[in-house]
C-alpha cells in the first residue's frame, strides 16, 4: 500500500513538474520572440500592408537558387536564376522572389511597373516579361529599370542577409554594371550605377578574401567618380589582404589629393601620363607602397536599394587616416606633370609662351579648355596648403581671389565670383557653394570647400538646389543632440543622394556641402524665412514630410531628433500638430506605445488628436513608408529650389553665358526704358539691374520705405523672394554706384533714394 502510495505522488509531481517546464518554455519562448522582433532584419519584417513588424507564422524563408540549379515556371526555365523562391502557401517577404503559383499572361501592353516593384505584386503581363528576361542569358537589359531591380534586390538580400554567395554576387553584379554601361546611358537614369558601385565596394571591404584582385581591379578601373567612401573601401580591402597599395589604386588615390596638381597635361596626354606615373610609382615603391592604417577605425555604409534591407554599415581599417603617407604619390603625380608639359604642347603643335590671365579669359571657351590658365599653380598651391588633416579643403573666397590676381573689397561682384567658380573648375577643382548654382556673389571671408571636379558637364541646378536646401535641413536634425558621427552623417546624405537622383559630380558636391556645414553650422532660420515667402503651406507640408524621411534614415525618430523637427517645423511656419499628425501616419508601432493626450484647446472638426510619447521613447517609422516619401522628392525639389532663389537664367538649359568667366553681374541684357513704364524718372537705362528684377526693381524705388510685409508681397508679384532679390539688387548697387541701395530690416524695407539721384 505505501508503495503505491509513492508511486502515486511521483506521478503527481512529475505531472506538476511538466507543467511547470511547459510555462517555462513558453515564457522563454515568448521571451525569444520578443527578442527576435527587435533585433531580426527589417528584411523579415514586411508584411503583405507594407508595415514594418513581426512576421506573421505563416511566412517562411524564400529558397535561393545559385550557379547549377534550374528553375521551371509556368513554362520558363532559367538556368542559374540567382533568385529566390517561394515556399509553398508561404507569402513573400522579399521583392524577388518568384511565386510559381501567380499566373503569368502575354501582353503587349503591360502597365508600368511601380517605383519599388515586387515580383508577387505584379500583373500577369508583368510577370511573363521579367520572367522571359531572366530565362534568356540576361546579356541585355529588361524593358525597364523596375525589372533589373527585382532581380537585383534578390542579389541584395543574399550577400548582406543571408550573408552567402558574396563572390557570385559580386561577379555577377559587376557584369550587370558592364551590361549597363553599354545599353543603360541611354535610359537617362543613373540610380542602378550608382546602387551598384556603392554595393561592390561594400562587398570588397566586407568580404576581401573572397573577392581576389582582378575583379577589385576591374571595379577600379570602371569607377569613373570617386570619393572618400569608395577609397576607404578599396584601401581596407588591401589592408585586409596584407598587400600593399597597387600602381592602379596608387593613381586614384593621388588623383584624389588636395596635394596633387591638376593640369591639362592629364587630359592631352592622358595615356602617356598614366603609363608614366606607374613607371615612377614602381621605382619609387618596388613592392608598392606599405599601408598604415590609424587607431581609429573607419565606418563605411551602404543603403540598399530595396526597400526591406536594412542599411548595412562595417567598421575598417582607416588607411585615409594617416594621410601624410601618401604626400610621395602627390610628389611623383606633379613630376609627371612637369615631364610631360613639352609633350603636351607639342599634341597642340604650339609652344607654351607665356600666357596672362587676361588674355586667357579673352580666349574662346573651346581654346581655353586646352590651356592652363595662368594662375593654375598658384591656385593649386593654396588648395594643397588649405588640406587639413582628414584632406578636406575649406579656403577663404578672398584667398582664392589673391590666387587669381583678382581685384577686391569685402565683397567680391556676382561677375568676379562666377569667374573664380569657373577658372577653379578649369584648373580641376570644384567650389561649394557655386555662385553660378546659387546666383550669390561671395564676401572676402567666405569660407569655401574645394574639392576634386568629378568630370565636365553641367549639374542639374534644379535638382541638386533642392538637395542642397534638404541637407541643411537634414543637418540641424542630425546635429540635435550635438554630436553626428560619421554612420550618422553617410546615413543624412545617403538618403537624399538617392532620393534626389543625384549624379557622381552631384553627390561629391553634396558631401563637400555637408563637411563645409559641420565646420560651419547649419543655420535654418533664414532658410525657413524663404521658404515661408515663396511656399505655399501645402508645399511647405510636403518638405516637412520629406524632411522626416530624412531624420527617419535610420528608421528611428530620437527624442533628441524630434526636439530639432519641432524647430524645424516651426521655421518652416508649420504646427507641431501637423508633425505629430505626420509621424502617427509614418509610424509602425505608435498605436502599441504608451501615449498621453494633449491637454484640450479648441480645434477644428477631424482634426488629430496629437500624440505625446513619453520623454524617452523613440519613434519607430515604417522603413517602406520613408522610402515612398523620398520618391516624391521630384515634386518637392522644384519648390526648393525656388526658395534657394536659384536664378531663372541657371535653371535653364542655357548656361554658356552663367558658365563665361568674362561675364559680370551684367550677364542677362538690360531692359530698356521704353520696355518698362517706370514711375521713377530717376531709374534710366543705365541704372536698372540685371532684367530678372527690373520690373521689381522699378517698383521698388517708388517708395523709400516699404513694410517688409508689403515688400515680401511685391516681390512674390514679380516671382521673386524679397531676400534673394534685395541681395542681387545690392550687389548691383556695389558695382553701380559703390554703396548699398536697400536696407533689410525686421519690419522695414528702407532704400537710399540720394544714390539714384546724385548719379543722374
Amino acid at each position: 500500500m505505501a508503495e503505491t502510495i509513492l508511486i502515486v505522488l511521483i506521478a503527481i509531481v512529475a505531472v506538476v513538474l511538466l507543467g511547470v517546464r511547459d510555462k517555462l518554455s513558453a515564457l522563454l519562448g515568448a521571451g525569444d520572440r520578443t527578442a527576435q522582433r527587435r533585433t531580426a532584419s527589417r528584411a523579415d519584417r514586411i508584411d503583405s500592408d507594407w508595415r514594418v513588424m513581426a512576421a506573421p507564422s505563416h511566412k517562411s524563408k524564400p529558397k535561393w537558387l545559385g550557379y547549377g540549379d534550374v528553375l521551371q515556371v509556368k513554362g520558363f526555365e532559367i538556368a542559374h536564376p540567382l533568385t529566390y523562391l517561394s515556399s509553398p502557401g508561404g507569402s513573400a517577404i522579399d521583392p524577388s522572389e518568384i511565386d510559381r503559383s501567380l499566373p503569368i499572361a502575354r501582353d503587349s501592353e503591360a502597365d508600368d511597373l511601380p517605383y519599388w516593384p515586387w515580383y508577387a505584386r505584379m500583373n500577369s503581363a508583368q510577370r511573363h516579361i521579367y520572367l522571359d528576361w531572366l530565362s534568356s542569358d540576361r546579356a541585355k537589359l529588361p524593358n525597364t529599370d523596375g525589372y533589373l531591380f527585382v532581380y537585383y534586390y534578390g542579389l541584395e538580400r543574399r550577400a548582406l542577409v543571408d550573408d552567402a554567395d558574396h563572390k557570385t554576387v559580386f561577379e555577377e553584379v559587376q557584369r550587370l554594371r558592364q551590361v549597363y554601361e553599354e545599353y543603360g546611358p541611354k535610359r537617362g537614369r543613373n540610380s542602378f550605377m550608382n546602387y551598384s558601385s556603392a554595393f561592390l565596394w561594400f562587398l570588397a571591404a566586407y568580404k576581401p578574401d573572397e573577392i581576389k584582385q582582378k575583379r577589385v581591379q576591374r571595379l577600379a578601373e570602371l569607377t569613373r567618380v570617386w570619393n572618400e567612401e569608395k577609397l576607404a573601401a578599396a584601401l581596407a580591402w588591401c589592408v585586409s589582404r596584407k598587400r600593399p597599395l597597387p600602381s592602379w589604386l596608387a593613381f586614384a588615390v593621388a588623383e584624389q589629393s588636395p596635394q596633387s596638381q591638376r593640369s591639362v597635361v592629364t587630359k592631352r596626354v592622358g595615356d602617356e601620363f598614366r603609363v608614366l606615373f606607374a613607371k615612377r610609382y614602381q621605382e619609387q615603391f618596388t613592392e608598392g607602397l606599405p599601408l598604415r592604417t590609424s587607431k581609429r577605425e573607419r565606418h563605411i555604409s551602404y543603403r540598399p536599394a530595396s526597400a526591406v534591407i536594412d542599411h548595412a554599415s562595417l567598421a575598417v581599417p582607416n588607411a585615409l587616416g594617416i594621410p601624410s603617407q601618401f604626400k610621395l604619390l602627390s610628389s611623383i603625380w606633379n613630376g609627371c606633370i612637369d615631364d610631360l608639359r613639352k609633350l603636351s604642347a607639342v599634341t597642340r603643335e604650339k609652344t607654351d609662351a607665356p600666357l596672362t590671365a587676361k588674355a586667357w579669359e579673352a580666349m574662346p571657351p573651346e581654346l581655353r579648355r586646352s590651356l592652363e590658365h595662368p594662375q593654375n599653380n598658384a591656385v593649386c598651391d593654396l588648395i594643397a596648403e588649405s588640406a587639413d588633416e582628414d584632406g578636406h579643403v575649406f579656403v577663404r573666397a578672398g584667398e582664392l581671389a589673391r590666387a587669381m590676381q583678382v581685384e577686391k573689397g569685402d565683397r567680391l561682384t556676382i561677375g568676379q565670383s562666377r569667374a573664380i567658380a569657373a577658372t577653379v573648375e578649369h584648373i580641376g577643382f570644384a567650389l561649394e557653394p557655386d555662385p553660378r548654382l546659387t546666383g550669390k556673389s561671395y564676401k572676402a571671408d567666405s569660407l569655401i570647400a574645394a574639392f576634386p571636379q568629378a568630370y565636365e558637364g553641367d549639374p542639374d541646378y534644379k535638382r541638386y538646389g533642392g538637395a542642397a536646401c534638404m541637407m541643411r535641413l537634414g543637418l540641424a536634425v542630425a546635429e540635435a543632440d550635438g554630436h553626428v558621427d560619421d554612420e550618422e552623417l553617410h546615413r543624412v546624405r545617403d538618403q537624399i543622394e538617392d532620393g534626389f537622383e543625384l549624379n557622381d559630380h552631384e553627390r561629391r558636391r553634396l558631401e563637400a556641402l555637408q563637411t563645409l556645414l559641420i565646420k560651419t553650422g547649419s543655420d535654418i532660420a533664414g532658410l525657413g524665412k524663404r521658404l515661408q515667402e515663396v511656399v505655399a503651406e501645402s508645399g511647405r507640408r510636403s518638405v516637412g514630410k520629406l524632411l522626416i524621411g530624412v531624420a527617419a534614415c535610420d528608421g528611428v525618430i530620437t527624442k533628441g531628433e524630434l526636439r530639432a523637427l519641432r524647430k524645424c517645423f516651426r521655421s518652416l511656419g508649420l504646427t507641431s500638430e501637423g508633425l505629430d499628425a505626420m509621424l502617427q501616419e509614418l509610424a509602425s508601432d505608435l498605436a502599441e506605445a504608451p501615449v498621453s493626450v494633449t491637454p484640450g484647446r479648441p480645434r477644428e472638426a477631424g482634426e488629430p488628436i496629437p500624440l505625446t510619447r513619453a520623454a524617452d521613447a523613440e519613434i519607430q517609422l515604417d522603413r517602406e513608408a520613408i522610402a515612398r516619401i523620398m520618391h516624391e522628392t521630384r515634386d518637392v525639389s522644384a519648390l526648393l529650389a525656388k526658395a534657394m532663389d536659384i536664378p531663372t537664367e541657371v535653371q535653364s538649359d542655357h548656361l554658356v553665358a552663367v558658365m563665361d568667366p568674362r561675364v559680370d553681374n551684367d550677364d542677362a541684357p538690360r531692359i530698356p526704358t521704353t520696355a518698362i513704364d517706370s514711375p521713377n524718372p530717376s531709374a534710366t537705362s543705365a541704372q536698372l539691374p540685371p532684367a530678372r528684377f527690373a520690373a521689381f526693381y522699378t517698383e521698388l524705388v517708388t517708395k523709400k520705405r516699404w513694410t517688409r510685409e508689403d515688400a515680401a508681397q511685391l516681390a512674390r508679384r514679380h516671382g521673386h523672394m524679397l531676400s534673394g532679390a534685395i541681395e542681387s539688387i545690392n550687389e548691383w548697387a556695389f558695382d553701380e554706384f559703390g554703396a548699398q541701395l536697400v536696407y533689410d530690416g525686421e519690419d522695414d524695407v528702407e532704400l537710399e533714394l540720394d544714390l539714384l539721384e546724385g548719379s543722374g
